[in-house]
């Protein structure tokens, strides 16, 4: 079998942290690597024992001299829409890390571009991935709590580790960090779109990476589901880094219960029920990463040969992004409902 050509753009955190996943998945071959930053682009080419030949200072010069199947951008959110968009114009398919765009309106712009070229846009939501939250997605599939009513997730994070990595100029850092990987859960674990959000906390202008602050709502699923959403940050407290962050979440149906903590939606699982006076353990926890990366390309692999969707397409993921940007204008609103449907229509989303 011929192998599915990939650049990286961007070598920052990220890309270190994926690199085992991506360069263990067949039959994909790393072409090219760029980054504006000549330090983390040495590091990446060593870790992957890529030519120097192959790296590059920026996108516009690696499409000079090669054109890849697939372009993974992994670069900060502010510049996703021109390298998602250079991808696209050098005849290349391209999976963008979550966040996919900071605004609506330009992931409405890529996705129509993607489809006059007639290539395709994924979105890397790679905790649907994961080990522990696809079991629980197929807890609620197989019926285990019977029908999902409601239920909650809480975290509490410490932003001083790691402190410099951060981007500390982002205002809405946390919902484009964060809750752009759990509203998107909700989506992948119930099926359909959110309806409605209520949100307080980020109407003020504070800063995450240096104070602390937290945020709080409601999201309501079309299907009439409502998960409640915490998350909590402090910036001058040690936690126990086996513990980073602490997650707590549970969702309650008609005959049961699913209960996980964290961090990272890494377990353990356990099921609860009305007959039962103890819990069954599902999974007993453990992070799998960056196994999720292997299978995210495994996956992107059978899309480029036409033979499946891409995974989390664009056109879908935009209608998670929906969710984020009503949160955060139900709480500039002092934590009035947004009707989330109506917002994405206006933006241009189609059903």
């Amino acid at each position: 079998m011929e192998p599915i050509t990939f650049s990286i753009v961007g070598c920052g955190g990220f890309t270190k942290s994926a690199l085992d996943g991506m360069l263990a998945a067949e039959p994909w071959k790393l072409v090219a690597l760029v980054d504006t930053d000549s330090q983390n682009l040495e590091a990446v080419r060593a870790m992957a024992g890529l030519a120097s030949t192959s790296c590059y200072p920026s996108d516009q010069a690696c499409y000079k001299s090669c054109r890849p199947d697939v372009v993974f951008v992994h670069t900060p959110l502010h510049v996703h829409h021109e390298n998602v968009l250079r991808a696209l114009e050098a005849g290349c398919h391209v999976c963008c890390q979550k966040p996919f765009v900071p605004e609506i309106r330009q992931g409405v712009d890529l996705v129509k571009r993607a489809r006059q070229v007639e290539r395709w846009i994924s979105v890397g939501q790679t905790l649907r991935l994961c080990g522990t939250t696809e079991l629980i997605g197929q807890q609620i599939a197989q019926g285990a709590i019977g029908t999902p009513a409601f239920g909650h997730r809480m975290l509490y994070r410490n932003r001083m580790r790691n402190l410099t990595g951060y981007r500390l100029e982002e205002r809405w850092a946390v919902l484009g960090a964060c809750a752009i990987h759990l509203f998107d859960l909700f989506r992948a674990w119930f099926g359909g779109r959110i309806g409605k959000v209520r949100f307080r906390g980020m109407d003020c202008e504070w800063n995450p990476y240096r104070e602390p602050g937290a945020i709080t709502g409601w999201v309501e699923m079309e299907s009439g589901i409502v998960m409640t959403y915490l998350e909590s940050f402090v910036s001058h407290v040690t936690l126990d880094l086996s513990r980073h962050p602490y997650e707590d979440g549970m969702i309650q149906g008609s005959r049961g219960a699913l209960h996980w903590s964290g961090p990272w939606s890494h377990g353990p699982i356990e099921l609860l029920s009305s007959d039962r006076t103890e819990a069954i353990q599902l999974h007993p926890g453990g992070d799998d990463w960056p196994r999720p990366m292997q299978q995210l390309m495994e996956r992107l692999g059978r899309a480029v040969r036409g033979e499946v969707e891409p995974f989390c397409p664009a056109d879908d993921n935009l209608w998670s992004l929906a969710a984020v940007e009503a949160a955060q204008r139900s709480a500039e609103r002092g934590g009035s409902d947004v009707d989330v449907i109506d917002l994405g229509r206006r933006a241009g989303l189609e059903d």
